[in-house]
């Protein structure tokens, strides 16, 4: 594993776990921001090629993107050779083969490495639950919360009741929670 803290870039092989990458991580208070969506629950044996061959869904997607996002570059073993994409601006014109890679189940080629964006570790994170009188009044929240620009970690929408997950900086962590009961009431 290559760390570029400056840029907060890690380049790790493929074979590599979630597990692994989240504790090298760890150590220079950083993290991948990565939790795999419902079945892949524990990361244990859970390898970025996995992750990357079938675009496994990320949960904290709100805040962090998915895979494809979270993932600048990769190496790939073709048979005509080795294919590097290079980690370039969104606004790039031409295709972006890293994206016609991630999620072919190698169907053309066998990615061997990969170099993701890492990000620091919050300050603060906050759970909520907020209850609802109405199906309508907590889709009328969400509209508001989207409006407002805030991009919690994650959300689940049950019958009445939102609960929702909030991380980052201490005081941006309060402001959102100020700005979530203003809109509430």
């Amino acid at each position: 594993m290559r760390l570029d803290q400056e840029s907060l870039l890690l380049t790790v092989p493929v074979a590599t776990t979630l597990q692994e990458i989240e504790k090298f991580l760890k150590k220079y208070r950083l993290s991948l921001r990565f939790s795999p969506e419902t079945s892949f629950r524990n990361p244990k044996n859970l390898t970025i090629k996995k992750i990357l061959s079938e675009n496994i869904p990320n949960l904290y997607a709100l805040r962090y993107g998915d895979i494809e996002d979270i993932c600048l570059s990769v190496t790939m073993k073709t048979p005509f050779g080795k294919i590097h994409t290079k980690p370039v601006p969104r606004s790039a014109t031409g295709p972006d083969l890293k994206k016609i890679f991630i999620g072919s189940h190698g169907k053309y080629g066998e990615i061997v490495e990969t170099t993701l964006r890492v990000v620091s570790l919050p300050e603060k994170t906050k759970k909520l639950s907020l209850k609802f009188e109405s199906k309508k009044k907590q889709e009328n929240f969400l509209r508001t919360l989207w409006a407002h620009g805030l991009r919690p970690l994650r959300f689940k929408k049950l019958k009445n009741i939102l609960m929702l997950e909030l991380e980052g900086l201490s005081k941006v962590v309060d402001a959102e929670c100020q700005v979530i009961n203003e809109a509430i009431k």
